[in-house]
């Protein structure tokens, strides 16, 4: 009897979110860069500082000789940071992205399939939590005959949310006043 082992779940693109992976691109990049300035303006302000004597276009030169490949190399090795940062990013914006999409089918009326999250992504923990709930939601839909959301309602509108989060007229004319 041979025991099959479940495919992994490859990823068909990287870079899923622009904006948060492209993010942390450009920071990673930026500190690198920053990292090289400082590191290659220390190492010669420590040559000038411990050969005053010589022109300081020969220490340059020297420092710059002796530091040249580990700049190289740094700057070589920026596209499998930048690479590797998107990797990274994936673990957590993939997940997002899936939940953001399963968010908005439930939102619309939609019975979506579970959601499911890879092997190594983050917040896998809260799968289980995030199903629970949207059962729960299926349910009081079910058991009340009506949808959560009332079906003028643009769920990608930021107007709800801000609605949701305005203070009622009620409460408005119970604070006190001035």
């Amino acid at each position: 009897m041979t025991q099959t082992t479940p495919q992994r779940q490859r990823r068909s693109k990287l870079y899923v979110d622009r904006r948060l992976q492209g993010e942390m691109v450009r920071r990673i990049l930026c500190h690198w860069l920053i990292f090289l300035v400082v590191g290659t303006n220390l190492a010669l302000l420590i040559n000038v500082l411990t050969h005053i004597t010589e022109p300081w276009s020969k220490v340059a030169t020297q420092t710059f000789a002796s530091v040249g490949p580990f700049l190289f190399a740094m700057l070589a090795l920026i596209p499998v940071f930048a690479v590797d940062t998107i990797k990274l990013t994936n673990r957590f914006a993939g997940p997002f992205v899936r939940f953001r999409s399963f968010v908005s089918a439930v939102a619309s009326g939609q019975q979506p399939a579970r959601l499911k999250f890879r092997d190594g992504d983050f917040w896998r923990d809260a799968e289980g939590d995030l199903n629970a709930l949207f059962e729960e939601i299926t349910e009081l839909r079910q058991a009340t005959g009506r949808s959560c959301i009332p079906e003028d309602t643009n769920v990608t509108d930021r107007t709800v949310a801000e609605s949701a989060s305005a203070p009622s007229a009620a409460a408005a004319d119970e604070a006190p006043s001035r």
